[in-house]
């Protein structure tokens, strides 16, 4: 991938991307993976409860990951798994 010259962290083309989400009520956002809400804290409405994509097949590592970034889809040119810093292993 290459190309970026600041990274975003909700893009996730090279790396996981940090979820967030909004409150329904008033639209604040917040991140479930770095700090679990259960209200807003701006307008008190109910958040929704978090629920984790499922893991996926990385064909760049050939491995189970449960975060992957768009990478998962890329298969290296020599057909070898390349090492990624940011695998992250599935809950059992």
């Amino acid at each position: 991938m290459g190309g970026c010259w600041v990274c975003n962290p909700f893009c996730g083309k090279c790396k996981p991307p940090v979820i967030r989400k909004q409150c329904p009520e008033c639209g604040r956002f917040y991140f479930p993976e770095m700090k679990p809400e259960t209200k807003c804290k701006k307008c008190g409405a109910e958040l929704p409860d978090y629920i984790p994509s499922p893991p996926v097949w990385c064909a760049f590592i050939g491995q189970m990951c449960a975060k992957p970034c768009e990478q998962h889809t890329l298969v290296p040119d020599e057909g070898v798994s390349k090492p990624c810093a940011f695998h992250t292993l599935p809950n059992k």
